[in-house]
């Protein structure tokens, strides 16, 4: 019987001899899986280095939102009984009384301003105060005289009132009145927007059943209190139907740094 001394393996089946090649050819022994161990290690690497990037970058460009956030957790916008609409003199040799309209609370910036006066007063402009956060902000409202002739221009005119308040949602019942009164706000927006309001309703998921809101429209003082929250989709605008009760709804986008759902918050008007 004939034995081809060609070529053998060893019991591993790694090449040990090859007639062709001869007795000093080099042959490789041991583990095969390597190099696909080094490809995974690589592309392990990779993956990690780009998470770390893309959540590096996420927090330096929402870095305001998660501020006020990191601030409600350390007791800096704490609940407070009295309305946040008047600046008061911080020398104690002047009196204890408003020198000017205070200018929109702005939560990123961690402004607190505490009234000095015990008699009624009301904001020149429209205003939402949610005293849990001692948030108080201008309320927008949209001018519709012309109707609604195209979507992208009304979202254009809305994204434009954001940097200056909150905005009161076109079509919707007015504060104080019968139905629902839609307020939306931003909870975080891009870094380089010149807007002073991009993060005003950041909190907003910290409002918690019974907790109060306050409108003041056309110098009149409406007080709500919440009775619901919950998330849902863009798609989903049946949050903003007319309803026979006299509510508030308010809506940011969450999670912070995205717009992927909306956070809604529903109060009823206290009578």
């Amino acid at each position: 019987m004939e034995i081809d001394n060609s070529k053998f393996s060893d019991l591993n089946g790694d090449e040990c001899f090859d007639a062709e090649k001869g007795v000093g050819a080099e042959y490789t022994f041991g583990d095969h899986n390597k190099p696909k161990k080094r490809r995974f290690v690589g592309v392990l690497k990779y993956v990690l280095v780009a998470t770390m990037i893309f959540a590096i970058t996420f927090l330096v460009s929402n870095w305001p939102a998660y501020k006020v956030i990191f601030g409600y957790y350390l007791g800096q916008y704490e609940s407070s009984e009295s309305v946040n609409l008047f600046a008061v003199s911080d020398d104690p040799g002047e009196l204890n009384v408003p020198l000017k309209v205070a200018t929109p609370l702005q939560i990123s910036a961690g402004v607190r301003i505490k009234i000095g006066l015990t008699i009624p007063l009301s904001p020149p402009d429209n205003r939402i105060i949610i005293p849990k956060f001692s948030l108080s902000v201008p309320v927008n409202e949209i001018d519709l005289d012309g109707g609604i002739s195209d979507q992208k221009v009304l979202d254009n005119q809305i994204q434009n009132a954001l940097k200056s308040g909150v905005v009161l949602y076109p079509g919707t019942a007015k504060p104080g009145t019968r139905g629902n009164s839609f307020i939306t706000g931003h909870s975080s927006y891009y870094l380089w927007d010149p807007g002073k309001y991009k993060d005003v309703f950041v909190l907003l998921p910290k409002l918690e059943v019974n907790d109060e809101v306050i409108v003041f429209y056309n110098q009149k003082e409406i007080k709500y209190r919440v009775v619901s929250k919950k998330e849902v989709w863009p798609n989903q605008v049946d949050v903003l139907r007319q309803t026979d009760d006299y509510r508030l709804t308010l809506m940011t986008c969450v999670p912070i740094g995205t717009n992927l759902r909306r956070l809604i918050v529903v109060a009823e008007i206290v009578e």
